[in-house]
């Protein structure tokens, strides 16, 4: 809970929720897939799980890039797109979202959109979209691949937070063996990618 409010944060309200928890079970099955992707081989991606906040405006800022970003697959490479509003189970929150996706991208209009609680479909290509979300991804056991969506180096605008600063440290999955990502994010926050891009849960 913030020092100068008595309401809690939508992190506060996650934290209680133990969204921030994961096993050593799932820390295991995330490795593989991690593992698997890491091979020589070549990945078909033809359906994306994406975990989202559930956001109100869709025309700005990084709810936009990552939505033009799954409109492009879907027109261009025919690739499914599946949202999880992870933040929120409210019904009401999951069908704005779907209005919002919809109303802005009427490619994406018959994409899934889900709360939380639900239960999720196997995919090719599972991507977290906020620090917040990393969890969730790690805990989903049903994709071939895992991303981070970055679209920027979060610490430089958030340093003080706790929970951003561990997030962005390696330890979001405490998984004291994700220092690769760790590196590849800093590497990544260097060159400034202006378009936003993925980078793998885990390093690769």
């Amino acid at each position: 809970m913030a020092d100068d409010e008595r309401s809690l944060l939508p992190s506060d309200r996650l934290v209680l929720r133990q969204d921030f928890d994961v096993s050593a079970g799932d820390l295991a099955a995330n490795a593989e897939v991690l593992k698997a992707y890491a091979a020589p081989r070549r990945t078909e991606i033809h359906s994306i799980q994406w975990f989202v906040p559930g956001f109100y405006l869709v025309w700005g800022g990084g709810v936009h890039t990552l939505l033009r970003f799954a409109d492009h697959v879907a027109r261009r490479h025919g690739v499914e797109s599946r949202f999880c509003v992870f933040d929120d189970d409210d019904p009401d929150v999951v069908k704005r979202v779907r209005a919002r996706i919809a109303e802005a991208f009427p490619a994406l209009a018959g994409s899934p959109v889900t709360g939380p609680s639900a239960d999720l479909e196997p995919c090719d290509a599972a991507v977290a979209t906020a620090w917040e979300g990393i969890w969730r991804l790690v805990r989903f056991r049903d994709a071939a691949a895992k991303f981070v969506f970055v679209q920027d180096w979060e610490p430089d605008f958030l340093s003080g937070r706790l929970g951003l600063r561990d997030a962005h440290r390696g330890r979001a999955p405490g998984d004291p063996g994700d220092r690769e990502h760790r590196g590849a994010g800093r590497r990544l926050a260097r060159s400034r990618q202006p378009g936003g891009g993925l980078q793998t849960c885990g390093g690769h």
